[in-house]
């Protein structure tokens, strides 16, 4: 179920278990590829990690699979990184 999933990742998120909520968001990511949360999850991680190169990765993987109006519609959190060129 992946909102039992998105869930799973925010809870984990929440905790502070970021390794977790890594591994729920791209096991839900594996089974719904265009699921905006998920990616919006890791991207809050490793930009609160301090890893803008993989919050760049991932961003550039969710405008892959989603369109920039469904981003902002659905993850308006992070309109910001997604209307800029990049991240880093």
């Amino acid at each position: 179920d992946t909102k039992a999933l998105i869930r799973k990742a925010d809870a984990a998120k929440s905790l502070g278990d970021y390794e977790e909520s890594i591994k729920t968001a791209e096991q839900l990511i594996r089974q719904d590829p265009k699921n905006v949360q998920a990616y919006t999850t890791l991207i809050n991680i490793y930009t609160n990690l301090n890893l803008p190169e993989k919050a760049e990765e991932i961003r550039k993987r969710l405008l892959r699979n989603a369109s920039k109006s469904r981003i902002i519609r659905e993850a308006p959190q992070i309109r910001e990184f997604i209307r800029r060129d990049s991240i880093v």
